[in-house]
């Protein structure tokens, strides 16, 4: 698999929900967390504004997931709600066409584009999934971007 694009992207303030997942489950609590997410923003999955899944690292078990969408300001958020900022990056981006139950899919054939490339590597930033208008929550398929954080490869 192919990226569609390497792209830059401008910074982002993004506010939602941050969950760890144990590796051994496989993600099964991100639909759940997506569900959490939708009743604390409504309107923005209603209307399809663009949505974003982040990978915002990992450990020896588990992994930290965000389900957030882009705000302007991160100061008058609730103490609770997770919160990030992404800074200016280079991103491989590659498209996932199908149903979110085979998204695992999609992410491991960009990791393996990114092992095997001769350009690029990870820039060790938070990779993540763009949900947009070609994206129906209410179905849970249609096409979602996997954003690879990428920088020119070294040595």
């Amino acid at each position: 698999m192919e990226p569609l694009r390497i792209t830059k992207e401008r910074p982002m303030l993004l506010a939602g929900i941050r969950r760890h997942h144990p590796f051994e489950e496989e993600g099964r609590g991100i639909g759940e967390q997506w569900l959490e997410f939708q009743k604390l923003f409504p309107a923005r999955i209603q209307d399809r504004t663009r949505c974003y899944g982040v990978i915002c690292g990992a450990g020896p078990s588990s992994f930290e997931y965000m389900c957030g969408t882009e705000v302007e300001s991160l100061e008058a958020l609730p103490t609770d709600m997770g919160r990030m900022r992404i800074h200016v990056q280079e991103y491989a981006v590659f498209e996932h066409p199908g149903p979110l139950s085979a998204i695992r899919s999609t992410w491991g054939a960009a990791f393996s584009w990114l092992k095997s490339s001769t350009v690029y590597q990870s820039a060790e930033k938070p990779d993540f999934e763009v949900y947009d208008k070609r994206f129906d929550p209410q179905t849970g398929s249609g096409i979602v971007e996997i954003w690879i954080a990428v920088v020119p490869k070294q040595g």
